[in-house]
């Protein structure tokens, strides 16, 4: 009896550290890099600006009024370097600290931060 028991505990044991490894490994998959994960519309949370991220590397950002396109790059684990051209000038914008989770992007580009919602 004793010995049916603590079969049953590694079987049940065995059994756990398979579902955690298989939860695991289903997580990593699904989740993207950074810059596939930014890729689609982000709206300006309470305002009428919105920043698309497309998978050419191009991005458009409107505040309501102006809307502008440029290229961006990534050149860290949460660093976007985009660059615009206005009247013939080009302008680097430097987005820190991004963070998506779930519908969320947050960043700080020139000292401000951002706050964004994925577009659907």
């Amino acid at each position: 009896m004793k010995h049916r028991m603590l079969q049953n505990l590694g079987v049940l044991t065995l059994t756990c550290i398979a579902t955690a490894l298989t939860i695991s490994i289903l997580a990593l998959g699904c989740s993207k890099p950074p810059e596939q994960a930014i890729i689609g519309r982000w709206d300006e949370d309470g305002k009428p600006g919105f920043i698309e991220f497309f998978s050419d590397n191009t991005f458009l950002v409107a505040n309501g009024k102006t809307q502008l396109s440029g290229r961006w790059t990534k050149v860290g684990d949460r660093r976007i370097k985009a660059e615009v051209s206005v009247l013939g000038m080009t302008k680097v914008l430097v987005f820190d600290d991004i963070e998506i989770s779930g519908d969320k992007l947050s960043f700080v580009l020139d000292g401000s931060a951002g706050n964004f919602r994925r577009k659907r």
